[in-house]
């Protein structure tokens, strides 16, 4: 048994079911764990942790989910929680085994800048413990999960038990920033803590477009669409979750579709029109012609027109602004989508 590290607990807390409270005093404990590393250095293996307080008989569990790897799906963090006290029941990390260090880019950049900067024998030679370049060098195993904008890191020395580690010393405390070092005889054997990152915001869009940022900027279509694309998917994707604590908060509409035959929810145009993972290479490799997938980009972009045609010709019954404010943003995502494809095609004609 130990007490939850603080990546693990900053994790639980930004997830945003649970309520922390309920395992005060301090972090919640840690009965059993159980991790997917078959062989050392690993990088975010799987693992599933037990709290220990949460094992009641009559709990009504409720999960949530999070990918928390920049760009890509396949490795997802989700967290059980009793609904009915708030208080977290087991936490997992699911890898499918091809979300390597090489996707976070320059979030590793930022918290080797943090280590180093706190200079205590964090960073720098060979032999001490680090994330980001060399990081496999002395780590058994490490970790960078990025939730919600925050990274949550930790790192451990080869060949030292999580179960054994001595009591952490709080390094670094900021409003932007916790670490946490555990040492033996001197030696640091773990470092743990979250920062908050400032390349989330393009971490979130697959990393195959940073070359459309370098070449071309952010007034360009394609580049716009991204942003624009990015922002959606924070704030307003999910937004039909009735979260703990804020059920009202919840917006969804929901209508018999003439054109699909069946019936729609807002949230299904959101998640299976919207948001979606796209890599611009087109912009990069300027192929000579219209391909298809655009023109199935095109396609999608018209059906979901329609769909938010109905959706907002369903709601007027109701007269919900906030479905409004959805719909209107989500046109706004589309129209930059069909401009920076239209504009691309546009240019393409003129070379011929």
């Amino acid at each position: 048994m130990r007490e939850a590290f603080l990546s693990e607990w900053k994790a639980v807390e930004l997830l945003g079911w649970c309520d922390p409270s309920a395992c005060e005093p301090g972090r919640g404990r840690v009965i059993t764990e159980d991790y997917e590393v078959a062989d050392e250095p690993a990088f975010n293996a799987g693992f599933t942790l037990e709290f220990a307080r949460n094992r009641e008989r009559d709990a009504e569990p409720v999960t949530v989910a999070y990918p928390v790897t920049p760009g890509e799906l396949g490795c997802e963090l989700r967290l059980r929680v009793d609904a009915a006290t708030g208080r977290p029941m087991t936490l997992v990390l699911s890898n499918d085994g091809g979300h390597g260090p090489n996707l976070y880019g320059d979030c590793f950049r930022e918290v080797a800048e943090l280590l180093a900067g706190l200079d205590r024998g964090l960073a720098g030679s060979d032999d001490r413990l680090r994330l980001g370049k060399g990081w496999s060098r002395g780590a058994g195993y490490a970790r960078l999960m990025l939730v919600h904008g925050v990274a949550c890191f930790h790192v451990i020395r080869k060949g030292v038990a999580r179960g054994a580690l001595p009591e952490p010393v709080v390094v670094g405390e900021e409003d932007g920033y916790e670490v946490a070092v555990y040492r033996h005889d001197g030696v640091v054997v773990a470092i743990d803590g979250w920062l908050t990152s400032e390349e989330s915001y393009y971490l979130r869009i697959d990393i195959r477009n940073k070359p459309l940022f370098d070449r071309y900027g952010e007034d360009h279509p394609a580049v716009r669409f991204l942003l624009l694309l990015f922002a959606f998917r924070c704030e307003c994707v999910g937004c039909e979750i009735a979260w703990r604590g804020r059920e009202d908060e919840a917006v969804e509409c929901a209508w018999y579709s003439p054109s699909m035959r069946r019936m729609y929810r807002l949230s299904d145009v959101l998640y299976g029109h919207i948001t979606c993972n796209p890599v611009l290479t087109n912009w990069l490799d300027q192929p000579s012609r219209v391909t298809a997938r655009e023109r199935s980009e095109l396609r999608r972009i018209k059906e979901a027109r329609q769909l938010l045609d109905e959706c907002e010709a369903a709601n007027r019954a109701d007269g919900d602004a906030r479905v409004d404010e959805v719909v209107r943003r989500a046109r706004e995502v589309l129209g930059a989508w069909e401009r920076s494809i239209e504009l691309r095609l546009a240019e393409l004609d003129a070379r011929r």
